[in-house]
């Protein structure tokens, strides 16, 4: 691990982006309040840390816990927001859980910096491209799996829920993890002749990846496993670490409400491009 000054101005940056949370939705500065702000400026240290010059595991594992685990349970905690619940938590059950959450940080610092890696050389294992017709086929496959799934409704693709549809698409247990897979492995395909493929041929495997996983037609986490490899493969700039925690919370907080408009869309409806301040508070982070 290297040390970088200058990360610990893009930490404060962070921190300046949370405190604005708190004038926001006047957050509660009890003891669990207090709790929640130790872990906050913990977990923004550590970012600091982690931020390397290139992405690494445990600086996404950061931001989660920041965001997931710590500045949107504070924003429902002081707005009384309780989450598929009618009992809502004690307060000691928060100072245990900000405390267990506290010493798993540091562990994991520890654990991921400290331990010795045992690395091993894969210099000499070679990936032949896949064969272009094959994977085309394989493609077609995919996507008429996925319009079955979808009851042929081409709109669907398009649009993870419309208002004026009562069409049951529930699926059983097994076809629905094989379509979950049909909308993969496109962009897998896609990615595997990114770099050595043609172009016409990444044409081709990236429209089969929109058809198969349109960003608007899927689950967010979709979105996120999807295309966010798509983009670190095509823009190197987003490798380094700085602008990919950028990015990872410019989607949380714009990118993800904006897609959530389309779970339940009407024609009637209007597209809003800026978040609503709502949208914290409600069960979009539950996962």
């Amino acid at each position: 691990m290297k040390f970088y000054a200058n990360n610990f101005f893009f930490s404060a940056f962070l921190l300046i982006f949370i405190f604005i949370f708190v004038l926001t939705f006047d957050l509660k500065f009890d003891l669990v309040g207090f709790s929640f702000l130790i872990n906050c400026f913990l977990t923004c240290f550590l970012i600091a840390l982690s931020l390397q010059k290139i992405i690494s595991t445990i600086l996404f594992y950061y931001i989660f816990n920041l965001i997931f685990l710590i500045t949107i349970p504070w924003v429902q905690y002081s707005n009384n927001i309780i989450i598929w619940s009618k009992i809502s938590f004690i307060e000691s059950d928060f100072l245990i859980a900000n405390f267990v959450i506290f010493l798993t940080s540091v562990f994991v610092f520890l654990i991921y910096f400290f331990i010795p890696n045992f690395k091993f050389s894969v210099q000499n294992i070679v990936l032949k491209r896949p064969n272009f017709l094959i994977s085309c086929i394989v493609c077609i496959v995919c996507f008429m799996l996925v319009l079955y799934s979808l009851n042929f409704n081409i709109l669907r693709v398009f649009f993870r829920g419309l208002s004026d549809d009562d069409t049951d698409y529930s699926l059983n247990p097994l076809l629905a993890i094989v379509v979950y897979l049909a909308r993969f492995i496109p962009a897998f395909l896609f990615l595997r002749f990114t770099f050595n493929g043609e172009k016409h041929q990444k044409i081709i495997f990236f429209i089969f990846t929109l058809l198969c996983a349109f960003p608007t037609g899927i689950t967010r986490f979709m979105v996120a496993y999807i295309y966010l490899p798509i983009l670190l493969a095509y823009f190197p700039k987003f490798k380094k670490s700085k602008d990919i925690t950028f990015v990872m919370f410019l989607s949380i907080f714009m990118i993800f409400p904006f897609l959530n408009q389309f779970r339940y869309y009407s024609s009637n409806a209007s597209i809003n491009f800026l978040p609503d301040l709502n949208f914290v508070n409600e069960a979009h982070f539950d996962a």
